[in-house]
This record gives structure tokens, sequence and C-alpha cells, in this order.
């Protein structure tokens, strides 16, 4: 099933399928395309929205100076009433989950069920010191050394929670994903740019089990084994949670991850609404995304294990810039934005 592009209030969304309405929201700094495996699972019971979050993927960032999760859940109420969703699913990962919680706090009237995945639990001491080297400063620079650290830091995120304490105690034991998982990600810093920072900055502030215990809404936090915040999110039932707050234990197998959470929400969501009619179909259809980019004919070189392929590309790229402008000294960040037209541009195909 190929999914439908769509802006609306310049956030840039894909839908799946027909149905109850269920949004998926993405983690920090992912976007939507992170969504598609679980969206095809569900696309056939629900119409499945995923977002991209705004300042990520396609979406541009919020007006705001230092936004917080309930301005990112604004943004959305915003886009979900112009649609005419009157109820919907929530389904949201790590920097997704607490956009979820936030909305289910603002909105609780508009929320059916909210899936937490991902989601944590840390202490204000942990925080601070989380916050003080896990963002480093992705500036573009004219030798590509921001690539070179924008690998260290992907490769690092499944090896190490967090991935900037890179000692035994926080060692995971989560096998590495294929290549092509760390590519997915690398591509989605590079989107987000220099401010890929600010929604993963407000989670980071948002993720505690206080908000949580506020929810009034039918909840429910998937304990997946495998997850790198396992030991954090098995801190929530440490506490005193809500009735309306279940948990839901996901195995361990990456394989099986999606299968088993979509089955859990076709068991688990009641809703029987489809405002999947004629009106919703020209609304999706006036704000269909016009998502042409200019590319390079070549392609970029292939991703490999040790990240050779991100400085091969920069210094290929480099180079014939300079040819191209007589050996006038270039820009980083106009390179930048070339750079990311060359490698992002298949994620905006229609």
């Amino acid at each position: 099933m190929k999914p439908t592009w769509i802006s609306k209030n310049s956030i840039h969304f894909k839908v799946y399928g027909n149905g109850p309405p269920l949004v998926l929201f993405h983690p920090s700094p992912n976007s939507s395309a992170m969504m598609h495996d679980l969206a095809m699972q569900l696309a056939s019971s629900f119409m499945v929205i995923c977002p991209d979050t705004p300042g990520y993927g396609s979406s541009p960032k919020l007006k705001i100076e230092n936004p917080t999760m309930k301005d990112f859940a604004e943004a959305f109420k915003i886009m979900f009433d112009d649609l005419g969703f009157n109820k919907i699913a929530i389904y949201g990962s790590a920097t997704g989950s607490q956009i979820g919680i936030r909305y289910g706090i603002e909105y609780p009237d508009q929320i059916d069920h909210l899936f937490l995945d991902n989601c944590a639990h840390f202490t204000d001491d942990e925080r601070v010191s989380i916050l003080r080297s896990y963002f480093p400063d992705l500036t573009p620079r004219l030798d590509g050394d921001h690539l070179v650290q924008i690998w260290d830091m992907v490769n690092s995120l499944f090896q190490y929670f967090p991935w900037c304490f890179k000692d035994d105690e926080h060692k995971l034991k989560t096998p590495m994903p294929p290549v092509t998982i760390l590519h997915g990600i690398v591509k989605d810093y590079l989107k987000a740019g220099v401010d890929y920072d600010i929604a993963y900055k407000a989670a980071f502030a948002h993720e505690k089990v206080d908000y949580i215990q506020k929810l009034k809404v039918p909840t429910s936090i998937l304990r997946w084994q495998g997850s790198i915040l396992k030991s954090y999110t098995d801190r929530l039932f440490d506490y005193d949670l809500p009735e309306n707050v279940k948990g839901q234990k996901i195995s361990a197998d990456r394989s099986l991850r999606f299968k088993e959470i979509a089955k859990y929400i076709n068991d688990t969501n009641t809703s029987s609404e489809n405002i999947l009619g004629d009106s919703i179909t020209e609304k999706l259809e006036k704000y269909r995304a016009n998502n042409s980019m200019n590319v390079f004919k070549n392609d970029p070189p292939a991703p490999d294990v040790e990240g050779y392929y991100l400085i091969k590309a920069w210094h290929e790229l480099r180079d014939k810039a300079l040819l191209d402008s007589g050996g006038v000294n270039l820009d980083p960040e106009v390179l930048q934005s070339q750079f990311v037209q060359w490698f992002c541009h298949e994620d905006k195909a229609i």
C-alpha cells in the first residue's frame, strides 16, 4: 500500500488505509518514515495518520522559541480539528509518546485510547546529567566532521543508553540493527539539521511519571522487552498509576514487535467512528503535498557499517562544488542543504 502525502498547516503527514483515525507519533529526530512498517500492519483496520513532527522530516519548525510538549500538542490539535477528527486513538514512541501524553492531558475528550511505546521516567539528576552531553553541536563544517559525529551518535544509540555514556554501566545488550536502519536515522538527523534537538529536549523535560499520573483517558504503556529504554519504562510501574493506565508486555523479538503492537491495538481500541467520507476525502486531496525536489543524477554511495560512505559523499559533493565555483570559498550550510537534498530526496517521493 502506498501512503498519501498530505500537508496541512505546514505539518506534513502520510495517510494509510480507511477506518477510525489512528495517529502514529514518531521518535526524535526521526520522521514519519519510521512509522511505515507499523502503519502497514494497521491500515486494514484504521485510517492511519503519520505526521512529521514540526521541525522534523518535511514539517518546518514551530514559530516558537524553545517549544514545549504543550506547544506541539496545540499544533496537532489545530490540524486534527480542521480535518474533522472528533475522536482519535494515538500511538507514540519516545518523543511521540510524550506528545501523546500531553495531548491526552490537554484534550482528553478527543482521545479514544493512548498507546505509549518507549516512554520512561527520569529523575531530575539524570535529566541534567544526560542533557549535558546528549546533544552535541551539529553545525555543518567544511571538512565534513559533523557527519562523523552524526554517525557516531547513531551507531552508539544502539550500544549505550544514554549514547553519550560509553561505559559498561550504560552498555546495552540488544543486537545492532542492520546498516539500512542506521542509514535511515542518519537521514533523519540530516533533515532535522542543527535544530535536531528541539523536540528531543522538550520530550526529556516531559519524561516524568507525574504527567502519566495526570491522564484520565484509557492508556496502555507498551513494555517492549527489547527497548533501549526498558529499565526506565519499568520504573513507571514502581509508582501509583491511575486505574485507566495499564501495561502490556511486547516481546524482545524485533521481527515480531510491530505485529504484536498492531494486534494489541486492534484488540484494544473500541472506536467505531469512521470519518473517511466524501468531505474528509476532499480535504485530504486538497492538502496533497507537492514534494518535487532537484536531485543529482548520480546516486549517493551505499551505506557501510563504518559510516565511511558519509565522508566519501561529502567530499565528492564538496569537490564538485569547488570545481563548479572555480575554487571560491564554499558556505558549509549551503553545501549541507545540497547534501540533504541528494541523500534524502527519495523520502519525499509521492
